[in-house]
């Protein structure tokens, strides 16, 4: 372990969104996707990339 590295961090969220307005929830270039919209919130907060993992996952249009 180096000590001049930042230390990694991991946070469990429940995210409930109305998926009308989304490209479902998967990164996905060139579209708006639940995943992409919270990472770029997330990394805005954390001032730094922040990577977050799905544990599912949504079509378009799907609320969850």
């Amino acid at each position: 372990m180096n000590v001049n590295e930042p230390a990694h961090r991991r946070a469990r969220l429940t995210v409930a969104y109305d998926g009308a307005h989304f490209h479902g929830f998967a990164i996905n270039d060139g579209v708006r996707t639940v995943a992409g919209v919270l990472t770029d919130a997330l990394s805005l907060i954390a001032r730094t990339p922040i990577e977050i993992t799905g544990a599912g996952r949504t079509d378009a249009g799907v609320h969850a």
